[in-house]
């Protein structure tokens, strides 16, 4: 049993007392930093393919057709799932007890 298991079956606010409180913010701070590595990547795809792919640098002789741009967006929302996946190898401090 894991320590998201013993979560979902302590009940009430007992598990949030102790040692665990501290793994519960571990979590969350570790959830924010995905949040934001996560909404950086969507800022820079967007801000870069985007106009790209409408065809804004078409005069520069810069133009990425649309299976290539739909290929670029899918990687784009694989590389995000990837990333919120890898808050799993998040290392909780070691508990004494």
């Amino acid at each position: 049993m894991n320590f998201f298991d013993r979560l979902l079956f302590a009940g009430g606010r007992e598990w949030v007392c102790g040692q665990a409180e501290g793994d519960v913010l571990e979590i969350g701070r570790g959830t924010v930093r995905k949040m934001r590595q996560n909404l950086g990547w969507a800022i820079g795809y967007n801000s870069l393919a985007l106009p790209i792919a409408a065809g804004v640098f078409e005069p520069f002789g810069l133009t990425l057709r649309p299976e290539i741009a739909a290929i670029s967006m899918s990687g784009s929302s694989v590389l995000v799932a990837v990333n919120a996946l890898a808050l799993k190898r998040l290392r909780l401090p070691r508990r004494t007890t």
